[in-house]
């Protein structure tokens, strides 16, 4: 059972207000929702998806069991009308037995049928249900994600500026530096040639 706050949760209302404005598709079949599957690590929004898709994939399978036990009721139903005959023709209390526990049989995979009906028919209201709860979370989810994913953009634009002014300041000093060195040498290389300027290099220099 999955709980999402109380009845006045703000998201829950949002969710309610979105679905009686638009008709909201199973969202696990919806391809915005599973790009979402794929970035987030929400626990609980993962088992309600894993939830529906377990509820859907029943329906299937659901109808295979009805499909067995209809054609496991006809065999029982020719088998009730031979025995019946059999019956009619002659009196044969083992023939009553069996007939008797066939009818058995049948009731049993009545109510059998009756139950496995009545799970289909509220697969629809399941799913929807559990669809909804999925929507509250992921705007619930959304929402506080937003509120972080802000502060830290507004926090990563914040430093891109500043390393860029840093850079800008760099830029200015290097070149500041490249044009004080490039006149130093020339002034040297001016006065003793560039042989001595070799020699001063390797002695002043490290």
């Amino acid at each position: 059972m999955f709980f999402l706050g109380n009845k006045d949760d703000k998201h829950i209302k949002l969710a309610k207000k979105i679905l009686k404005i638009k008709k909201i598709p199973t969202l696990i079949d919806y391809e915005p929702f599973k790009e979402i599957l794929k970035v987030v690590n929400d626990k609980e929004m993962l088992n309600i998806a894993d939830e529906i898709e377990t509820l859907i994939k029943s329906g299937p399978k659901l109808d295979l069991k009805l499909n067995s036990l209809s054609d496991e009721k006809r065999k029982l139903m020719a088998k009730i009308v031979l025995l019946s005959q059999k019956l009619n023709e002659e009196e044969n209390i083992k023939a009553e037995v069996e007939l008797d526990n066939t009818k058995n049989e049948i009731e049993k995979i009545n109510e059998q049928m009756k139950d496995i009906e009545l799970t289909k028919d509220e697969l629809p209201l399941k799913v929807g249900e559990l669809n909804e709860l999925l929507l509250q979370i992921i705007i619930k989810y959304i929402y506080n994600n937003l509120s972080d994913d802000k502060k830290n953009l507004n926090y990563t634009n914040k430093r891109i500026e500043e390393l860029r002014i840093e850079l800008d300041n760099l830029r200015e000093k290097r070149e500041e530096l490249d044009s004080r060195i490039d006149s130093m040498y020339s002034f040297l290389h001016g006065l003793v040639g560039y042989e001595e300027m070799e020699k001063l290099d390797k002695k002043f220099l490290k």
